[in-house]
């Protein structure tokens, strides 16, 4: 599940993304290349990706490791 929100990210697929972000997802996450969900949001453009994981708790000012 938590590769899973990256991976819809990496593909723009906003909906799907946003619904595991309500449903829960851990947001915090870091990948093998040490990025965040986050990161691919907002190298990706979607912007109400990044709104819907502040709403949940996403800490906005985490780094990539």
């Amino acid at each position: 599940l938590k590769m899973e929100l990256i991976s819809l990210i990496k593909k723009k697929n906003r909906k799907e993304a946003i619904e595991l972000i309500k449903g829960g997802s851990n947001l915090d996450y870091v990948d093998e290349n040490g990025c965040t969900c986050l990161h691919y949001a907002s190298a990706g453009g979607l912007s109400e990706v990044i709104v819907e994981a502040a709403q949940h708790g996403i800490d906005v000012e985490l780094r990539d490791k």
